[in-house]
């Protein structure tokens, strides 16, 4: 899935909302702390659905956060968000 500048910015702004670390924050969802800190940074363009997935769970995201929104309509969004919900949740 490709990351959108807006997701990096709303995984970094909830992460610190939360008073959550990155080392926390990778140790919680089993992924490295150089891919979060790369992921909030947006130096990863294509990130993998599974991380996705984690990041989301652990922060409360759905997947309207991940997509460039003005892309996608509502139906779209919420389509997305069922697949996900039901592959990993």
């Amino acid at each position: 899935m490709l990351v959108t500048v807006n997701y990096s910015n709303k995984v970094r702004e909830t992460r610190k909302a939360l008073k959550v670390s990155q080392a926390q924050l990778a140790k919680m969802t089993g992924i490295s702390q150089q891919d979060i800190s790369d992921i909030e940074n947006n130096k990863i363009k294509n990130i993998n659905t599974d991380k996705i997935v984690k990041i989301n769970f652990i922060l409360g995201l759905n997947i309207a956060d991940c997509l460039d929104t003005k892309n996608y309509n509502q139906a779209e969004i919420a389509t997305a968000q069922k697949i996900l919900e039901e592959l990993f949740y």
